[in-house]
């Protein structure tokens, strides 16, 4: 779980490979799901 700029919202990161930074971001905003997002790198 980390920690935003917003108090009321956490994230959490699951990564799709152990040495890599791609990832799905989970946020979650007062305890309920409020979006997800795919983060790659291009490079």
């Amino acid at each position: 779980m980390e920690t935003t700029e917003n108090p009321n919202v956490v994230r959490f990161r699951f990564y799709l490979k152990e040495l890599n930074d791609d990832a799905f971001l989970f946020y979650f905003k007062d305890g309920k799901l409020n979006y997800f997002t795919l983060w790659w790198l291009l490079c």
